[in-house]
């Protein structure tokens, strides 16, 4: 349905209006946040932040469970729209774009927290025998470990 066309089910008198700016006394809607930024005006880019971050984080922490870590993802996904403003299809919305950003930020986040072991995490059977045995025992269990 495009814009100012009205729904069968609603009076002919209602309009289907783009979204709009939740920011008091703004009324921008996200194509000119998009044109505005690609003119180089960061304003375009804080439009979107305040429009779409609350959303963001969510999205983020759903995925890591981390309330600091799903914020630097939303954070990264915010300045990689900015550098990467140019490249975008102004005929396409910029939501799922930005929420796809934000989604595969936060998996990205958590298989390099999967990768990076804690050297504070408890040890296994193996490493709590060679933390409590001799220099005689810890010669033993390797040669165990290997044969």
């Amino acid at each position: 349905m495009a814009s100012g066309e009205s729904c069968p089910n609603l009076s002919p008198r209602l309009r289907v209006l783009p979204m709009r700016a939740t920011m008091p006394g703004v009324t921008l809607d996200d194509d000119e946040a998009i044109r505005r930024m690609k003119g180089g005006d960061i304003g375009g880019l804080e439009i979107l932040v305040r429009r779409y971050q609350v959303r963001a984080v969510r999205a983020a922490f759903l995925v890591t469970q981390d309330e600091p870590l799903a914020e630097d993802v939303v954070q990264d996904a915010f300045l990689h729209l900015h550098q990467r403003i140019h490249h975008f299809d102004d005929r396409r919305p910029i939501e799922p774009y930005l929420m796809r950003s934000v989604i595969n930020g936060a998996l990205n986040a958590m298989r390099r927290e999967r990768k990076s072991t804690s050297l504070d995490a408890d040890p296994g059977p193996l490493e709590h025998r060679l933390q409590t045995a001799s220099v005689e025992t810890e010669v033993e269990i390797a040669e165990q470990a290997r044969g």
